[in-house]
């Protein structure tokens, strides 16, 4: 009865909104030409990710930009679980994307506009390819879809205080991933503080807020910096029993170490003139220290050379702007429209010019917005005509879809840097004492990170190398910390 029951849910559903048959076919293409066309090789952050994040006492360590927490944590459970398997690690950040997917499904319809999305999404080489890394900037651009869902639900159909809890619950999950996601939840909270000055529900404002954002935000930070400063200053003693047998000496002497380590890594300040005088003028990655208009103006120039680099990503951008803007002078003005002018002001004056797969972080949040219009226009227009949806929009749709298989890009180069190292490895991987002997540091560190339960490994502080062995040759060598509660390691 109740299969019965789900397959006529699931049926009237489908007849209701048939644009979800295109998405679940469109994740299925997907799903194939990624797991099963192409053989995956990691990245040398996913590495770092494998070597420091996945266990229980470190998923909470940020040491480095590199950890994205959210992503660790789900990483962490899955090798309590089902050990380490690389190919499910890249799947859960696939899962982003399919649940992106479906909340497009939920919200929008029009066949035409699903077509222009789904091009959009595979025309980027760095959209397409970041969404089966494991990484956190797809689990983060999929929490601000959600936040645009509920902001949909609160401002566009029921005014039910409850999607404002949960928005500021989902702003409190991206703040604690990392903080690259500062670039879109600043606008968000921003926006809900105008509107609700707007509309005299400043009160509800802050109680929400205060619960749902900050209280749990200070706190999972405050976490943060005592376990990432205990991981730099009690390296020797990295275990439970030592931390809660010297919980004060611990906390006092790690806080402000934290701190440094999480918003004063050099990896963060590279990117920020202000913080790092010495950041050099020709430094690819980075905004010279320059006067403040100055810098500012080099910000600006670096947000326009993503035209040669990634061009889909400034066209979402540009038109997101445009879009905000006319809107705003056209007196139209909603919660979305402020969230993305104050995206801009916000990227001005914070001055960093970030990596360029940090947008992808929140990319899907500008890209709704753009679809969120185009589908009004096109409701409320002459246009509807044009592209209205019925079987021959749904088929020609359909069919330009599966035409599209050809070229999706998958695995290009730039995602495979450590594609030799491992064909290499692979060589010497059931052999530990002869990889020891022939393989160098950093091909040894990979195959320790990347075949967990291969070798036996002992740091030794002295020379500062890892040493690898088929066997247990003493009491300081051991098998990667990544062990299942159904699959013991052998």
């Amino acid at each position: 009865m109740y299969s019965r029951n789900l397959f006529q849910t699931t049926y009237l559903n489908l007849k209701k909104n048939p644009l979800q048959v295109i998405v679940f076919l469109s994740a299925i293409i997907l799903l194939l030409i990624i797991f099963f066309t192409h053989k995956h090789y990691p990245t040398h952050d996913e590495i770092i990710t494998f070597d420091r994040y996945l266990r229980w006492h470190t998923f909470l360590r940020r040491d480095a930009p590199n950890n994205h927490l959210l992503i660790s944590l789900i990483g962490t459970i899955s090798n309590s679980i089902f050990s380490f398997n690389f190919y499910l690690l890249r799947f859960f950040s696939f899962i982003s994307l399919i649940g992106i997917l479906l909340i497009y499904a939920k919200l929008y319809k029009n066949y035409y506009i699903f077509l222009f999305f789904f091009i959009s999404i595979i025309s980027s080489e760095l959209i397409i390819n970041y969404s089966y890394l494991f990484r956190g900037y797809y689990l983060s651009s999929f929490i601000t879809v959600i936040i645009f869902y509920y902001l949909y639900k609160y401002y566009f159909k029921k005014n039910n205080n409850k999607y404002i809890s949960i928005s500021f619950f989902l702003l409190f999950l991206l703040c604690i991933h990392a903080l690259y996601t500062l670039y879109i939840v600043i606008p968000i909270i921003g926006s809900l503080l105008i509107f609700s000055l707007k509309e005299k529900k400043f009160k509800l404002f802050a109680q929400k807020f205060l619960i749902f954002f900050l209280l749990p935000t200070t706190g999972v930070y405050f976490l943060i910096i005592i376990i990432t400063g205990f991981s730099n200053e009690f390296s020797g003693n990295l275990n439970i029993k030592y931390l809660l047998n010297n919980l004060t000496t611990v906390v006092t002497k790690s806080f402000k170490p934290g701190i440094i380590a999480i918003f004063f890594d050099e990896n963060v300040q590279v990117l920020n003139p202000g913080l790092n005088p010495s950041v050099k003028i020709n430094d690819p990655e980075a905004v010279s220290f320059l006067s403040p208009l100055s810098s500012r103006l080099i910000t600006l120039k670096s947000l326009y050379g993503l035209i040669n680099s990634e061009p889909i990503i400034f066209f979402i951008l540009f038109f997101s702007f445009l879009l905000a803007v006319v809107r705003s002078l056209l007196g139209k003005f909603n919660v979305y429209d402020s969230i993305v002018i104050i995206f801009f002001v916000f990227y001005f004056f914070l001055n960093v010019n970030p990596f360029v797969r940090v947008f992808i972080s929140f990319i899907y949040f500008f890209i709704f917005y753009i679809v969120f219009n185009l589908e009004t226009i096109i409701k409320y227009s002459f246009l509807s005509i044009i592209f209205r949806n019925n079987f021959l929009s749904f088929l020609f749709c359909t069919l330009s879809l599966i035409i599209t298989i050809p070229y999706i890009n998958i695995n290009n180069n730039f995602l495979s840097e450590l594609k030799n190292k491992i064909k290499l490895i692979d060589n010497f991987k059931n052999d530990c004492d002869r990889a020891n002997k022939i393989l160098d540091q950093d091909h040894i560190w990979i195959l320790i990170n990347f075949y967990p339960n291969r070798c036996y490994y002992k740091y030794d502080y002295l020379k500062k190398i890892n040493i690898i062995s088929n066997t247990k040759l003493d009491v300081e060598f051991k098998k990667k910390e990544i062990s299942s509660i159904f699959f013991k390691n052998k």
